[in-house]
């Protein structure tokens, strides 16, 4: 009973995606904003790539090495050695989640446009870790063109320093080096992390310190 229902739920919730992708398109479009439908769109996509990886974890939790892989399989086709990826496979809490798939999907988006992914030698690290009770996750892009800080804050760039704060407590920081963007991620480990996990830091945080 319980299988069907998780079902069911995932079946309503595609449904509700597609819905809001159908009405951003004819709203956007009248407006003329092609740039802001398109992030509405990632982000719609993004929230779907959450909920699927979520829907296997139970609607509770997903795991981080899933969650990057899955978001970044769009961008990089066969050529995996374009995304390095570096951490535990950490357990990551529904909300953390979906704020996650956000900023990998625009990172991404960026990245395939203007950065590291629009050359064939580009690619990307990325990597996380717990310290002091203090989640970080680090993208930093190498081999691509070279870049500058932009005159204006993209809508893409908005709506992600909002989401991941607004979800987690946290901060997104994002560096326009001339070697290749870099963006940081930091959050509380129990905002971010499964319960059981974040617990597990603290102790382990607790033990190292007396």
């Amino acid at each position: 009973a319980i299988r069907l229902l998780r079902d069911e739920l995932e079946h309503r919730v595609k449904n509700l995606l597609a819905t809001i992708r159908a009405i951003a398109r004819q709203t956007f479009r009248k407006e003329g904003n092609e740039e802001a439908l398109q992030v509405f769109s990632q982000r719609v996509a993004a929230i779907g790539e959450a909920n699927a990886l979520l829907k296997e974890g139970g609607w509770e939790n997903t795991t981080l090495h899933s969650l990057v892989t899955r978001c970044l399989a769009t961008f990089i086709g066969d050529s995996p050695d374009r995304v390095r990826i570096s951490g535990a496979d950490l357990t990551v809490k529904a909300g953390a989640a979906t704020a996650l798939a956000m900023t990998l999907r625009e990172r991404s988006t960026n990245a395939i446009k203007y950065g590291a992914l629009s050359l064939d030698g580009g690619w990307v690290q990325i990597g996380w870790q717990v310290s002091d009770q203090e989640f970080q996750l680090h993208w930093q892009e190498f081999g691509g063109p070279p870049i500058t800080k932009p005159s204006h804050i993209g809508f893409g760039t908005r709506v992600i320093q909002n989401t991941f704060p607004s979800q987690t407590g946290g901060t997104v920081i994002v560096d326009y080096l001339p070697d290749g963007l870099v963006c940081r991620l930091a959050a509380p480990a129990a905002a971010v992390l499964a319960d059981e996990l974040a617990h597990a830091v603290r102790d382990l945080v607790g033990r190292a310190m007396e």
